[in-house]
This record gives C-alpha cells, sequence and structure tokens, in this order.
C-alpha cells in the first residue's frame, strides 16, 4: 500500500511537472508574439519619425534661405 502511495504521489509529481512546462512554453510563446509585435511597431515609429526630421529639416532650410533672400534685399 505504502509503495502505491508513492507511485502515485511520483504521478503527481511528474503531472504538475508537466502542466509547469506546459504554462511555461505558453509563456515563451506569448513572449515571442508580444516581441514581434513590438518590432512591427517599432519599424513604424521609426520610419514617421525620420519622415518628421525630414519634413523639419526642409521647412527650417527654406525658412533659412528665406531670412538671407530678406536680408541681403534690404
Amino acid at each position: 500500500m505504502f509503495i502505491k502511495w508513492i507511485y502515485r504521489v511520483e504521478e503527481l509529481f511528474k503531472e504538475a511537472g508537466m502542466k509547469q512546462e506546459n504554462e511555461i512554453q505558453e509563456l515563451k510563446d506569448r513572449l515571442n508574439a508580444v516581441e514581434q509585435q513590438l518590432e512591427v511597431s517599432s519599424k513604424g515609429s521609426k520610419l514617421l519619425r525620420t519622415v518628421f526630421i525630414i519634413i523639419l529639416v526642409i521647412f527650417l532650410l527654406f525658412t533659412l534661405i528665406g531670412i538671407i533672400q530678406f536680408v541681403s534685399s534690404g
């Protein structure tokens, strides 16, 4: 009877271990999915920031050209 109890305890521990391994694998999968989403949004963010900087540089360049023309004509 004691030996059956020991085998049952071993089975329970194995089941608990398998359950934990499955939960860990699910968490790893979810983490990978979140990392991929962040990577995609990061690329979009970089593109948006680059476009904004280009527009800002062009605006500042035109402003500088306007100021130079104003000063040279006066």
